[in-house]
């Protein structure tokens, strides 16, 4: 149960696994108190004690004359430009191109429902149930009317705070916010970790962690998405602790364009974590009586390390995030065409190949790119969605309705943002493409980025793909974006008079709004987001899209790092993971069938192969694989996942998801080491902690053991060649792994 109280100059907020106390300071300002352990019965007496604090002397500004009151030394739940504190700020606001200096002081608050907080139209939002309560902190600068309304949301069972921010406009005159950030995170002391994410096309999200001391470290993104450089999921834990041990925080932004995460520690040894749209490629027009909403952010905390708060971002993203129609129902195993024929596909290879893909007991043929305009290479045709008939003679409504009859669902692939400069569309519409009247233009992969801040844009795409997806009746969409946005500028905006700093918010929500009229119409279609792979991986698109195409990297041994780092702040459950072919289109590299099935386990199964050439994987080994997944299935849609040792930092990573019924440990031995121990164990031990609610008795392999053995001695693991042992060792080789399950007795 939520509840939210107001104690003189304190509001406490509580739920079954957190309390989130702030304070209001003497200025009227808000200030942050504990986010933590659940505090059950905190009361006024005790909330004085611990803020009993005296006033700073040397080194700050005051606040009033004569006093010694400074904003500088307190930990403020939404700083802003100009005061006494001189940490960046949350919010800055400008009148032409002079900075207004806010003097924002409690005015009023209100507690209410959470459902009754309404969204902008086409901004993904967390899914709150009735469960959910809202408190509201009405902030007024009075001198030039400006509200800020800061919004903490608690849900009935999980360790997270959403955080949301409104500035309306009270005034006569336009005013320019210059950023508005959606929170900020504060934590108390400057022993802590900074854990971020980054990498680069193929190699998305690898972790990164670095020590804080005094100063400022940036997480962020300019690309106009979340990025395959960054990602928005930024953690804060305890200086060298293990990913399993003490406190940890995390934050997130529901939003999928470019971003910036702020880590500050100052003088005071006080840590916080600003977080929202980056402000360097934003800025909004506020006229008189218009309000401007965040997006919103997500604030985790767990006292179980980094591991700990995976999973509170995870039960979370499940519960509030993806789709309902989705979340926890079956995903079908696709066939993917791209590796298999990329460009050199017609009617006749693909059904060949989909006949093959029927009988290994696939789920559903995805045709891939090629299938449109006059698509033989990445160098035209984008932007012109009507098939291509010279390879589908028939249509490809009759194709699709021939693989339905073999059992199959039917998928498609569409990169609606972009354009190709060889395309109808182009021809007809040159002035639909983001780019200045003059100057440079940049290229990728031989293609520009469509306006989607222009709502007539977004619906002519909408009108193309409509009747593509009525006659086809897909049931299956993969959206693609294979290049970032450079020279961003809208004509658009121009001939409407609109600041071109405001093109990278409304290019997104552009986005969204197409997602939304899919969705509207289709409601029954799974949408997978894609981005040259994970580059636009985050909670925004997971609203819509319940799933994301991890890494263009199908590589095993690349895979399991980017999976295991990207399931720190995600779900399994929204890890689309294909099993591909060898030698890797990527890297090349040699790793064998078992090694990437147990990869590509962890997470929505997937295969990127053609079944028509020589390979390792034949359609009877594949049966076999989908049946041992659809028992695993389960707990990878409602388990809980341990990180248990890092392939970032240990050659024999490891990781399991369990749920009530069965536990499943995957463990993997990157390169043969003579040095290892031929017979060894892997302890496990959350089975014994009483808060997972695990079953005290497993069966492994006809052995019945205890959690309790589990937890202290450890599940043993197959024997590794030690260079003597080679004909009797399971793991011999490089890139060896096994998939160990265990069934709960009950």
């Amino acid at each position: 149960m939520v509840t939210i109280s107001r104690l003189e100059n304190y509001f406490v907020l509580t739920n079954q696994k957190i309390s989130y106390i702030l304070e209001i300071l003497p200025d009227g300002t808000p200030a942050h108190v504990y986010f933590g352990k659940c505090l059950p019965h905190i009361d006024l007496q005790q909330l004085q004690y611990i803020c009993r604090r005296e006033g700073k002397s040397a080194g700050t500004i005051k606040v009033y004359k004569g006093s010694s009151f400074s904003l500088a030394d307190q930990m403020l739940e939404y700083p802003v430009y100009g005061t006494t504190s001189f940490q960046s700020p949350a919010l800055m606001i400008s009148v032409n191109q002079s900075p207004l200096y806010l003097n924002l002081s409690l005015q009023d608050y209100e507690i209410h429902a959470a459902c009754h907080n309404e969204q902008p139209e086409a901004m993904p939002h967390c899914r709150f149930d009735e469960h959910a309560k809202t408190l509201v902190l009405h902030l007024m600068d009075e001198t030039w009317k400006i509200g800020v309304d800061l919004l903490y949301t608690l849900t009935d069972d999980s360790a997270m705070v959403i955080r949301q921010t409104k500035v309306t406009n009270h005034g006569e005159q336009s005013i320019q916010i210059d950023k508005a950030a959606s929170g900020a995170l504060n934590v108390g002391g400057s022993d802590w970790d900074l854990v971020h994410f980054e990498g680069s096309w193929a190699r998305e999200r690898q972790q990164v962690r670095q020590n804080l001391v005094q100063g400022q470290v940036d997480v962020q993104s300019l690309y106009g998405s979340s990025s395959h450089q960054s990602n928005p999921y930024t953690v804060l834990t305890r200086t060298g602790a293990r990913e399993d041990q003490e406190d940890a925080y995390g934050v997130n932004l529901v939003y999928s364009s470019s971003f910036l995460n702020e880590a500050m520690v100052n003088e005071f040894d006080a840590t916080r974590l600003v977080s929202g749209i980056h402000p360097l490629t934003f800025a909004w027009t506020l006229r008189p009586g218009q309000t401007f909403t965040t997006p919103e952010m997500m604030m985790g905390y767990s006292d179980q390390g980094m591991d700990g708060l995976s999973r509170v971002f995870s039960r979370f993203i499940r519960d509030f995030i993806l789709n309902p129609r989705f979340a926890y129902r079956h995903r079908p195993i696709v066939l993917n065409s791209w590796e298999a024929v990329y460009f050199e596909l017609n009617e006749d290879n693909l059904y060949s190949l989909a006949k093959k893909a029927a009988r290994a007991g696939i789920e559903c043929f995805v045709v891939d790119d090629g299938w449109f305009g006059k698509r033989d290479t990445d160098t035209t045709s984008l932007g012109d969605w009507f098939v291509d008939e010279s390879k589908f003679p028939h249509g490809l409504d009759a194709f699709a309705s021939k693989v339905r009859k073999l059992g199959m669902e039917f998928g498609l692939w569409f990169e609606p943002e972009m354009i190709n400069e060889e395309s109808e569309l182009y021809r007809q519409h040159p002035d639909w493409v983001l780019r200045p009247p003059k100057g440079r233009i940049s290229y990728g992969r031989s293609q520009l980025v469509l306006d989607f801040a222009n709502p007539q844009v977004v619906e002519a795409v909408y009108q193309m793909m409509k009747p593509i997806i009525e006659k086809t009746g897909l049931s299956y969409l993969k959206w693609d974006m294979n290049r970032d946005i450079t020279e961003a500028w809208s004509s658009y905006l121009d001939r409407h008079g609109i600041s071109q700093m405001e093109l990278f918010h409304r290019y997104i929500l552009g986005v969204y709004s197409l997602y939304e009229k899919i969705q509207r119409d289709f409601p029954e279609v799974l949408i997978e987001g894609c981005a040259g792979g994970g580059g636009r991986f985050d909670p925004g698109i997971l609203y819509y899209s319940s799933q994301i195409w991890v890494s263009d990297n199908t590589d095993g041994f690349d895979r399991l790092k980017i999976q295991y780092a990207t399931s720190m702040g995600y779900p399994l459950s929204c890890l689309s993971n294909h099993i591909a072919e060898i030698p890797s289109h990527q890297t090349g590299r040699l790793i064998g069938t078992e090694f990437r099935k147990d990869v590509a386990f962890f997470g929505i199964l997937g295969y990127e192969i053609n079944l028509e050439r020589k390979q390792d994987l034949d359609e009877e080994q594949i049966r076999l694989q989908i049946e041992t997944y659809r028992q695993m299935e389960p707990a990878i849609l409602h388990g809980d996942l341990y990180h248990l040792r890092s392939p970032f930092h240990s050659n024999q990573p490891a990781w399991a998801i369990a749920d009530k019924e069965d536990l499943y440990v995957g463990v993997y031995r990157i390169l043969s080491d003579l040095q290892s121990v031929p017979t060894a164990s892997l302890r496990l031990p959350f089975v014994q902690k009483e808060e997972n609610h695990l079953p005290k008795e497993w069966i492994c392999n006809d052995q019945r053991l205890t959690s309790a053995l589990l937890a202290q001695m450890g599940l043993r693991l197959p024997s590794s060649n030690n260079g003597t042992n080679q004909k009797s060792a399971q793991m011999v080789g490089d890139f060896q792994s096994c998939l160990i399950h265990l069934k709960a007795v009950r």
